[in-house]
């Protein structure tokens, strides 16, 4: 599907005629333009577009096994970390290796950490609190009080 969206000069055509992106209302904040598209990579070899991070191992093991070019490899050089220049020496195994998995699956965002603190430090004494209160015949008011301590 991919190859012929990008090949079809029909499809082509109806994608340059589709509308640009305007919000809804008008806005103080400036519409980002320098977002790394972390999505779909380029073939560092052909330069086939839109293929995502298994897609692009897939493509690459297919098309390009005896390729011997050094290459920068898409995915890390669109991560904060990744370094635009370096071309890997073995890109095909840099890719078995390296990128097996995607990386939003695996890296922790801020609200990601946020709960796990809650989950680790807040919530074994909400825990210890609600079996206390059971035992100690508490209100159910007592409890919410003393829960939203916790959270606050």
């Amino acid at each position: 599907m991919r190859s012929h969206i990008s090949s079809c000069s029909k499809v082509q055509e109806q994608i340059a005629n589709c509308p640009k992106f305007v919000p809804v209302v008008p806005t103080s904040q400036p519409i980002p333009s320098n977002i790394p598209n972390r999505s779909t990579f380029v073939c560092p070899f052909c330069g086939a577009r839109n293929l995502d991070q298994q897609e692009l191992v897939k493509h690459c093991m297919e098309n390009h096994r005896n390729d011997p070019n050094k290459v920068v490899c898409p995915v890390c050089s669109a991560m904060p970390w990744g370094d635009p220049t370096y071309k890997s020496s073995n890109f095909l195994q840099h890719l078995l290796h390296r990128h097996k998995f995607s990386y939003d699956t695996f890296v922790v965002s801020p609200v990601t950490y946020q709960v796990g603190l809650y989950v680790i430090i807040i919530l074994p004494d909400i825990i210890y609190f609600l079996v206390a209160a059971y035992f100690t015949k508490l209100s159910f008011v007592d409890i919410l009080q003393h829960c939203h301590m916790f959270l606050l």
